[in-house]
């Protein structure tokens, strides 16, 4: 009470305000009141911030800045992480000099806001510095020293996305050679940083305690730690190594703090992980301090070694191996026995503890490295060292994880083969060591590998370590030691392996077992089963010293060899070993085989064998089973046989006869194995023929054969075997079977297995003899004696499970499982040749009861109502065809599609059954139709009349079906897919069904007779009026197919059954009227416009988006104004009135400005319709306009393209496209129909076109295109159709430049590329151009026509450039570069494709291909580049000129040109009866449509001529130096074709030249290729000049003649003067001859104005800069052009004045 209140004290300030204080701080050193608050450093607020409203604050820092900062300075982390956010915006938008002024207080912000607890800060703060780094660049130097060091920090942030975006940073900031020297540049301020967070900070320190929990300033301190740690491990790996020795002091201090080394047993393992890090780092680059400190640094490392965490293992162990390395007296500083090994063997008992694959590759150079003193000469060390890893291989995590199995048994494989190595001398104390570590230690190993039932040693990379083992000892054999180790070991194996031969063995056992003795002959078995890599350790000969090392050894010492074990058998020893143990154990196999007939064994054989076929085994084999056979006389016939053939004879053939007799229990493929085995072991052809036929001879039984021939075809490519396969003995065996096979028709004896296994039989072999003729006549005959024999019985021909009817069934079912068109097709071949045989076997007469069952007729209709689908399969597989072609359907604008799904079947990944079906029903039609009957192509009167068409019309209408749904597919209405390039897999397939189905059908017709057309047509126009949609399509073919038959003609209304059947609408009757306007006659067309307008006038308002009703009568409509255009003016104007009423008084009903995913599909069809007759009427009938239909189409219009341009970006629906696509096209209708110049509209109309509503309907689409074709190019996926996309691209070719510029797009503006364009048009240029290369030509061409739009418009903008150029020798100014880079991106592309082809041949580009696209692109480029040549003035042209010829531009461009151009360059017209010179014409360039066959030939042709007129100097200086073929091709060529037409366009140019040049009277003679120039100027006395300019027969190539005329008031040697500078200006200008005139007026100009001329080349403007004069010896006074003159200095050699010789 009564005390004097404190007053308030700001937070953190540990001493109350000071007035005074303040006012010292601010003026220090000199500075005037700077306008900024101070804050304590030791508070938690950070450092300067600026206060906004003071007066006289630093004007260098940007109020945004200001506001932003303080944000960041809150506490609260989402007012902050948005304070980032916008500071990283305010630094992409402000000018550089704005992000300069922060950075005096950006870098106390950003390092104290680096080390944020929330992850999202740190990681948007390093994003923020990013982009100011990319903004101030090198001005972030002057701070650099004092952010470095939290920006490693940064860089080594705990959290991965803060630390990647912090190196981000760092990269933008230094290149990558830069940035050692930026780190080394604050090298002690980086130090400091670091030891300051290690030795000085705590968690409080690093946080604020009162208003941080104890948790958060706990975590933040550990991650200040681990990443202080890591950035020193950092800094120490990317500074030169001799910079260290600068730094030791540094180091010193770090190694004598104390808290460095608690840091070991820090309670957290990144900090102990980061820290064995560190330590690993120190001991690479200061190896000598390291050895110093060894005494602290050994205990912290290698006491640790049971440091179980995954996160510090790594670290850990590569510390280990650096320390036992680089540190020579480390194991002096530690009791190994104590406190090493016990950790060691922890470490091992525990298997790793879950970090196998980490630990145990360390182990192996830590071995290497352990003193001999402390492992001795005793058996104790190595005792504990495998025994206790061979503990580790019991726990159960290593039991359920093969790869840290793996890890083990190849660490323990790798110490015991360097322990063997270590004790290779022979002394007894070694040879008690080599006894324990083969026999106590690697056999136990293999005996448990074999016997295995948890362990998963079999499958690691075991027995890849003991055949690399085996071949080490076996490399050394010469050896004494090696070689009893080798004994040894093959000893003990043996012994292992015939212990478990002779056991009851289960098939688990055998199978390790062949897969050891398989991976010691070829250890890439095992190495492909583990999935490792195959480098392997090799040892070198004085491990034993200086052991062997992992990659992360130190460098200084030589690193261990690295050798790749090859797949090669073993030699000597270990050879001849493998092979008698294999033996031993084969031979008990084959015992226990004949004694039980064990199918284990079997196995075990039958896999032995094949892998180690050789003579010696099959010698010990026939050796044991000649002791069983006691027949002397058996014996005797088998002394000339070789092994392998008494192998097959005495044991393979017994065998096969057992298995024939159902007698044993052998396994056929065992056998088949074997007998295969047999046949690759024989050397002799006639051999292995000889055991393959008495296999033939043996084997009735046809699953042996079947298995033999199938493996024999595959898994066995042997060329003897296939000879045997396509020989006599063979296919009397395929024919035995086919009889067999006709004889089980009439029985029910065989099994049905057995006759599959005969069908699979003659299957394989009859795709094996293909060549094979006499087989295939003999099992013909053998077939059709077959089938006589089994008419003979009674009903057996049709019997259901007889031959006949099988093999139908058989061809069927093959059917039902084909996936491809091609073998669809094959097996309708196959089935017709059945066919045939089956007629032609049948006779005239059989006598049986009942003629109806057996006669022929029967027995046809049977098999081909087999054959064919009916119509309940045609039915099911129609219902199943992907629904995709209703999109198709719609997006062509064919019919009228009411009811499209949301979401399409997915296309098959192989074509559709219905397909398969209708290809194989359409080849059976179209093999056996002939004349007006199906019959086969055999004597016709024995069976005539045997099949009616009318049976077979329903079937053939599906084919039609099957084909249009192809069509539809695919996109083909009226031509193929203009994209073939994504036809690949299934829409190839469908496209090569297309062919197929059209091919046939169309054969197929050729035949109709018009009885046929009558009940087909009806037929089908029943189910098109029934179903509507594809079957009114088939309607179309058929009628279509009818008249290209001139088979008769008809009504087409009155098949369908009168007008009065279209009297009410519905989807049937609608596509099927849609679909037959084109073929009736103008009356009924007149007649169907008149019902339908009136229905239209009639509709009430619920009836006009019904289809029966308005939407209904539109479609129609429509339809009739497309094909006839004898429709009166009244009916249009009545429905357009209708439409207008319609809009005033229903507004809704039209889709104005809105979202049109949420329409309806029958007001979407109504206002498509609408569209529709809007473009019919500006197209065909624009006459019937009135003002008020123009002003609703453009509403209309304006209106509905802003709905468009809103749902096209929002994945839209088909119908939706649908209508996008009649809009657009309405608007490119239109904008044709303006600049046709035929118009009947008036100026104020043309006034609002050009003024509002064209600019709002391109400046809304521009926008729309561009984002479209962006995800194009940068294949991220598009919802749109490719209609869409090309009416999209149609109409954006109406677009002004203005207009494109207006539009609001996304500025696109690269930092690499440096330009003085204004932005719009670079951000223009930088969109279009790109999408040049775009593999889409519609795409392409629109991109081409939209910069010819803007091209002319840049030279004006580089003629500033000039000024800044004016005093070098030569200009050179660059092209526009965004067409440049295209340019050179194909350029490239096309020279390496073009350069196999001489210059004059030209080569074909098939359309639409790479080279099509790429080609396109480069033609399409120099056509741009030519044209802003073209446009530049005359200096500017000299410029890009000298740019083009220093690049030799040209010359490529014209090499590739005459690779291009075709011989003849003509095309054909429209009525293919003209040719016109493709000189002549220019290229039309399609967006829609399929692109011609010539087309890069023409457009090839349009760049050369544009060449040739623009840069016709460039052009003949290329000419002048090929060779003479390539001249002599060039001249004759342009002569011929080219020269004709450019000198006509020539001087016509000049009499119709708007251009008047005073004093200078220009006129020209077409016939005699004369161009008169007059030159007159009236002085004191008359000046008369006149020059006749004759141009040659090959110009330009040729050189231009320059005559005299009359002259006036001239000298002759002025007057010669003048000639020669005419022709020179005309030879070596690159424009016309005006052009050359107009230069050489100018230069006589300024000659009589009293300039004079440059000394070097007489004329007072220069020929290509068209400069004055201007550079002037001191000594004779006379001017010289720059140009001339440094030409003259660099090659006389001379700086001497080229007159007076004085220096210049």
């Amino acid at each position: 009470m009564g005390g004097k209140k404190k007053a308030q004290r700001t937070k953190g300030n540990t001493r109350p305000s000071s007035s005074g204080r303040s006012a010292d701080l601010l003026t220090k050193d000199g500075r005037v009141s700077t306008g900024f608050v101070g804050f304590g450093a030791l508070s938690g607020d950070l450092g300067y911030v600026p206060l906004q409203g003071v007066e006289d604050i630093d004007t260098s820092v940007d109020s945004d800045f200001r506001m932003v900062m303080r944000k960041i300075t809150k506490k609260d982390v989402t007012t902050k992480l948005k304070a980032i956010q916008e500071f990283t915006s305010l630094c992409k938008d402000k000018d550089e000099d704005s992000v300069k002024g922060t950075l005096p207080y950006w870098r106390r912000l950003y390092s104290r806001t680096c080390m944020d607890y929330d992850r999202r800060v740190r990681e948007a703060l390093q994003q923020a510095h990013e982009q100011l780094a990319l903004k101030v660049r090198r001005s972030l130097a002057p701070h650099l020293k004092s952010i470095m060091g939290p920006w490693l920090l940064s860089q080594c942030d705990t959290y991965a996305p803060a630390a990647s975006a912090a190196k981000s940073a760092f990269n933008s900031a230094f290149p990558l050679s830069k940035q050692s020297e930026a780190i080394l540049f604050c090298k002690e301020d980086i130090l400091m940083y670091i030891q300051d967070n290690l030795f000085k900070q705590t968690a409080a320190t690093l946080s604020d305690p009162k208003s941080t929990p104890a948790e958060e300033m706990e975590t933040k301190y550990n991650r200040v730690i681990t990443s202080s740690f890591l950035a020193l491990n950092y800094f120490l790996l990317s500074i030169p190594k001799k910079e260290h020795e600068n730094l030791v002091e540094i180091y010193r201090t770090l190694f004598e703090e104390p808290k460095f080394w608690k840091y070991s047993k820090s309670k957290t393992p990144m900090i102990r992980g980061a820290f064995y890090s560190t330590i690993s780092a120190l001991c690479q680059v200061v190896p000598e301090m390291t050895n110093k400190y060894s005494v602290k640094l050994t205990p912290s490392v290698l006491g640790n070694l049971d440091d179980t965490d995954p996160v510090v293992c790594q670290p850990l162990w590569e510390a280990v191996l650096y320390v036992v390395s680089i540190i020579t007296e480390c194991w002096q500083h530690i009791n190994v026995r104590k406190a090493l090994l016990p950790k060691l063997w922890s470490v091992f008992r525990q298997g790793g503890n879950g970090s196998a694959s980490v630990v145990y590759p360390n182990f192996l150079p830590l071995l290497s490295k352990i003193p001999s003193e402390i492992i001795s000469q005793n058996v104790q060390f190595y005792q504990e060292w495998f025994g206790n890893m061979k503990t580790g291989l019991t726990v159960e995590r290593v039991l359920m994880s093969s790869s840290e199995c793996s890890a083990i048994i190849v660490a323990y494989m790798e110490c015991l083969r360097l322990s063997l190595q270590k004790h290779l001398q022979d002394t007894a104390e070694n040879r008690l060591i080599q006894n324990y570590l083969i026999l106590d230690q690697l056999m136990p190993m293999i005996e448990t590998s074999i016997v295995e039932e948890k362990t998963q040693q079999s499958s690691s990379s075991l027995y890849v370590q003991i055949c690399d083992l085996v071949n080490y000892l076996e490399k050394e054999s010469d050896k004494e030691t090696n070689l009893r180790l080798l004994e040894l070991f093959w000893e003990n194996l043996t012994c292992i392996c015939v212990k478990y031969v002779n056991d009851d063995s289960i098939a688990r056992q055998l199978e390790n077992m062949a897969l050891l003795l398989e991976c010691i002959k070829s250890p890439d078995i095992a190495r492909k089963m583990t999935l490792k890599k195959s480098v392997k350790v090799k040892f070198s000969e004085d491990a034993v010293n200086t052991g062997a090392r992992r990659k992360t050894m130190p460098t200084d010492e030589e690193e261990p060899k690295m050798v790749v074990v090859d797949d090669v058998k073993s030699e000597g020893i270990t050879q001849a070993s493998l092979l008698d143990l294999v033996c031993k154990v084969t031979s008990i196999s084959l015992q226990v085989i004949q004694s039980t007939q064990s199918l284990v064994h079997q196995r075990f054989l039958a896999r032995l064998v094949k892998r180690f076929a050789d003579a010696k085994l099959f010698n010990s084999l026939v050796t044991k089973r000649t002791d069983i056979l006691s027949d002397e006389s058996e014996l005797k016939q088998d002394i000339d046989k070789t092994y392998t053939s008494k192998f097959f004879h005495m044991i393979l053939l017994p065998w096969i006869d057992e298995v024939e007799n159902h007698r044993g229990m052998y396994s056929v493929d065992c056998i088949v194995d074997l007998v295969l085995t047999v046949i690759k072991s024989c050397h002799d052809e006639a051999e292995k023929t000889s055991i393959l036929n008495e296999v033939l001879i043996k084997c009735n039984n046809t699953q042996i054969l079947h298995n033999l021939l199938k493996k024999a075809t595959t898994d066995w490519c042997d060329p003897d075997i296939t000879r045997w396969l396509k020989g006599p003995e063979f296919g009397k065996k395929l024919i035995q079977v086919a009889v067999q096979l006709c004889h089980n028709s009439l029985t029910s004896d065989t099994s049905e297995s057995s006759n599959d296994s005969s069908w699979m039989i003659i299957s394989l072999g009859l795709s094996t003899n293909q060549n094979l003729d006499i087989v295939s006549d003999k099992l013909k005959q053998t077939w059709k004696a077959g089938t006589k024999s089994l008419i003979c019985q009674f009903g057996a021909l049709l019997k259901d499970d007889g031959f006949l009817c099988r093999a139908v069934s058989w061809i069927k079912q093959t059917l039902m499982t084909c996936t491809t068109c091609k073998s669809a097709n094959h097996l309708a071949e196959s089935a017709v040749q059945l066919c045939h045989i089956v007629i032609s076997s049948l006779p005239s007469e059989v006598d049986v009861d009942d003629s109806k069952d057996s006669s022929n007729n029967h027995i046809i209709l049977t098999l081909w109502d087999i054959l064919l689908p009916s119509s309940d399969e045609w039915n099911e597989h129609r219902t199943h065809l992907p629904n995709n072609w209703k999109a198709t359907l719609a997006m062509k604008r064919i019919i009228t599609v009411a009811d499209i799904p949301e979401s399409f079947t997915s296309s098959c990944s192989s074509t559709p059954k219905y397909i398969l079906l209708s290809i194989f029903s359409s080849v059976m039609f179209k093999k056996c139709c002939h004349s007006n009957r199906m019959m086969m192509d055999l004597d016709s009167e024995s069976i005539s009349n045997v099949l009616d068409i009318g049976d077979f019309l329903p079937s053939v209408l599906e084919c039609v079906y099957g084909l249009k749904w192809c069509h539809s597919v695919l996109g083909l209405p009226a031509f193929k897919s203009p994209y073939p390039q994504v036809v690949t897999g299934y829409l190839s397939d469908v496209e090569v069904s297309w062919e197929i189905l059209s091919s046939n059908l169309e054969e197929i017709f050729h035949n109709y007779q018009a009885g046929h057309w009558e009940l087909l047509l009806a037929l089908t126009f029943e189910r098109s009026l029934q179903n509507g949609y594809l079957w009114s399509q088939c309607t179309s073919y058929i009628i279509s197919s009818c008249i290209q038959n001139n088979i008769f003609q008809f009504d087409v209304i009155q098949c369908a059954g009168t007008l009065d059947r279209f009297a009410i609408l519905d989807d049937g009757s609608l596509h099927t009227l849609q679909s037959v306007i084109p073929y009736i006659t103008s009356e009924e067309v007149l007649q169907l416009i008149e019902i339908n307008v009136a229905k239209l006038l009639t509709c009430t308002e619920s009836e006009n988006t019904v289809l029966s009703s308005g939407t209904g009568a539109l479609s129609i409509i429509n339809k009739c104004l497309h094909h006839s255009t004898t429709i009166t003016s009244d009916l249009l104007i009545s429905a357009l009135d209708q439409l207008a009423s319609l809009k005033d008084e229903i507004d809704e009903l039209f889709l104005f400005s809105c979202n049109m995913n949420e329409i309806t599909s029958s007001k979407m069809n109504f206002n498509i319709e609408a569209a529709e007759l809007m473009i019919s009427v500006v197209k065909r009938k624009p006459d019937v306009f009135v003002t008020k239909h123009w002003d609703f189409f453009m509403c209309s219009l304006v209106s509905w393209i802003q709905s468009c341009a809103e749902s096209l970006r929002n994945e839209p629906t088909i119908l939706c496209q649908v209508f996008s696509c009649s809009v657009l096209d309405l608007l490119s209708a239109v904008s044709d129909y303006i600049q046709s110049g035929t118009h009947t509209l008036n100026t104020s109309q043309i006034s609002e076109w050009h003024e509002f509503f064209s600019d709002n309907a391109y400046t809304t689409l521009f926008p729309l295109f561009i984002h479209i074709i962006d995800c194009l190019s940068s294949k991220d996926e598009c919802e749109l159709d490719d209609e869409v996309i090309q009416s999209l691209c149609v109409a954006m070719t109406g677009i002004t430049s203005q207009q494109m510029k207006e539009s609001k797009i996304t500025m696109k503006l690269r930092v690499d590329i440096s330009h003085h364009l204004p932005d719009e048009i670079q951000s223009l240029l930088n969109h279009l151009c790109p999408l040049m290369i775009l593999k889409r030509k519609d795409v392409q061409v629109t991109a081409c026509q939209l910069l010819l739009k803007l091209i002319p418009e840049l030279p004006k903008l580089d003629e500033s450039l000039l000024l800044e150029i004016e005093d070098k020798d030569e200009i050179v100014l660059f092209p526009t570069g965004a067409v440049m880079e295209v340019l050179n991106a194909t350029s490239d592309y096309l020279d390496d494709f073009l350069s196999p082809v001489r210059v004059g041949d030209c080569v074909f580009i098939e359309a639409y291909s790479d080279q099509y696209h790429y080609t396109f692109a480069y033609l399409s480029s120099w056509n741009l580049l030519l044209a802003f040549f073209k446009s530049a003035k005359a200096e500017l042209r000299a410029g890009y000129a000298a740019y083009l010829r220093k690049h030799k531009m040209v010359d490529s461009l014209l090499s590739n040109l005459f690779r291009l151009m075709p011989m003849v360059p003509v095309v054909s017209t429209d009525a293919a009866v003209t040719k016109t010179s493709m000189f002549n014409s220019l290229p039309q360039l399609n967006i829609k449509g399929k692109c011609p066959e010539t087309e890069i030939h023409h457009l090839a042709c349009a760049v050369y001529q544009s060449a040739l007129e623009d840069l016709p100097a460039m052009v003949r200086q290329w000419w002048n130096s090929q060779d003479k073929r390539v001249a002599a091709h060039v001249d004759g060529f342009t002569t011929k074709y080219v020269t004709p037409s450019l000198v006509s366009q020539e001087i016509q140019s000049i009499q119709n030249s708007e251009q008047t040049l005073e004093n200078l009277t220009v006129k020209g003679r077409p016939i005699t290729r004369e161009i008169i120039a007059t030159y007159t100027m009236d002085l004191s006395e008359e000046v008369s000049i006149e020059l006749v300019i004759q141009l040659p027969p090959n110009y330009p190539l040729g050189k231009v003649v320059v005559d005299s005329g009359k002259k006036i008031g001239v000298s002759t040697s002025q007057w010669r003067n003048w000639m020669l500078q005419l022709t020179t200006f005309l030879v070596h200008q690159n424009g016309s001859v005006m052009d050359g005139l107009t230069l050489w007026k100018r230069n006589v100009d300024k000659r009589f104005e009293g300039l004079e001329d440059c000394m070097i080349c007489f004329s007072v403007i220069h020929g290509s800069s068209y400069s004055l004069p201007r550079l002037t010896c001191r000594t004779c006074k006379k001017k010289y052009h720059s140009e001339c003159l440094y030409k003259w200095f660099s090659t006389s050699n001379q700086s001497t004045c080229p007159l007076c010789r004085n220096l210049f």
